[in-house]
């Protein structure tokens, strides 16, 4: 597979612009800083090899985790969690429900303390 994809950036940067044809149209881009949580439509995002980045909010970078099993949820187990806002602003993790309760997660102290946990 990498050879493939390898194979086909090369020929998609040797290509003329007028070698390309236009298949569609990008009307909406959004961003998931929770995996299965609510999206973030912004104008654009940045294709960073860990995935799309629009300021702070990076695609997919967390994920809601039991902390007593380590077990990771996604909507195929917790289908409410598609109603569930995130967003990175300030260094701050911020995740609403619908009902309108949240919590706030300071990224940088999560960093620093430096504990690591595997999710199953």
């Amino acid at each position: 597979m990498f050879i493939w994809r390898s194979q086909a950036l090369t020929r998609l940067r040797s290509a003329r612009s007028s070698d390309l044809v236009p298949v569609g149209t990008v009307k909406e881009l959004y961003v998931y800083p929770v995996k299965s949580c609510k999206g973030i439509s912004v104008f654009s995002f940045y294709c960073h090899e860990l995935g799309p980045i629009a300021g702070e909010n990076f695609d997919r970078y967390f994920l809601v985790v039991d902390g007593k099993t380590g077990r990771f949820y996604t909507a195929r187990q917790k289908p409410v969690m598609v109603t569930i806002e995130c967003k990175v602003s300030d260094g701050i993790l911020t995740v609403r429900t619908a009902d309108g309760k949240s919590v706030t997660v300071d990224i940088e102290n999560v960093r620093k303390s430096n504990v690591v946990k595997k999710a199953k």
